[in-house]
């Protein structure tokens, strides 16, 4: 699966082409000012009694009003902690996997915390395996692509580059490892460069992983970071 950070504010988010929009909405969030078409559409459903932000709820909507995507998912992320982010984020990859949607977009209201973003990306990679390698009758998993838009250049990126990460899509590997969560299949890619990223420890990080992971066809590193 490839993951690719992106700055974007939720109006940025709203219009963003992909066939599934998750917005992870947070305590904070849901008492913020609704100002956009997400806010907006998460404000209704918290005042109609469809939705909260505790973790782990969700709420499917189709066409809604004022967001490209077609899917969008609420997701409530509690008081926007790792394991709050965690949750939900598992639980809405989980729910898109089933469907035919191939790019989706993970949307934070406000800039996670490293952990928490760290977190993001382990639970959407982790909820996205599907073993297919003796399963001749199983269907493989149509996502491969997660965008996961920040609102703010704040959040430190090398505490998401992760060591032992194997390029290749999660239906390539033949088997579940106990350590799956921590040596999943995911390509990293940076879009906006923050300011807290420091090339040294990338490189630093990169031969650290360089003797822990094959090396993919064509690229000089399999954990890459391109601007």
């Amino acid at each position: 699966m490839d993951f690719e950070l992106k700055t974007m504010r939720l109006a940025q988010a709203a219009r963003a082409k992909a066939d599934a929009l998750v917005f992870l909405v947070t305590q904070d969030t849901a008492k913020a000012k609704a100002d956009d078409a997400l806010s907006a559409l998460a404000a209704r459903a918290i005042k109609a009694g469809d939705f909260s932000a505790e973790a782990g709820k969700l709420l499917p909507c189709y066409a809604a009003e004022g967001i490209q995507a077609p899917r969008v998912l609420l997701a409530g992320a509690g008081d926007g902690s790792a394991q709050a982010v965690r949750r939900a984020v598992a639980a809405a990859i989980a729910l898109i996997k089933s469907g035919p949607a191939r790019q989706a977009v993970l949307c934070f209201a406000q800039t996670p915390s490293p952990a928490a973003l760290r977190a993001a990306v382990l639970a959407a990679a982790d909820a996205a395996y599907a073993y297919t390698e003796t399963k001749p009758k199983a269907k493989p998993v149509a996502l491969t692509d997660v965008r996961l838009a920040l609102p703010a250049h704040s959040t430190c990126v090398r505490l998401v580059c992760l060591p032992g990460a194997i390029p290749g899509p999660p239906a390539a590997r033949p088997s579940r490892p106990s350590h799956h969560g921590a040596e999943m299949a995911c390509r990293l890619r940076i879009c906006h460069i923050l300011p807290c990223f420091s090339p040294a420890r990338a490189r630093g990080r990169r031969r650290a992983c360089r003797g822990l992971a094959p090396r993919a066809p064509g690229r000089r590193d399999p954990t890459y970071l391109s601007a």
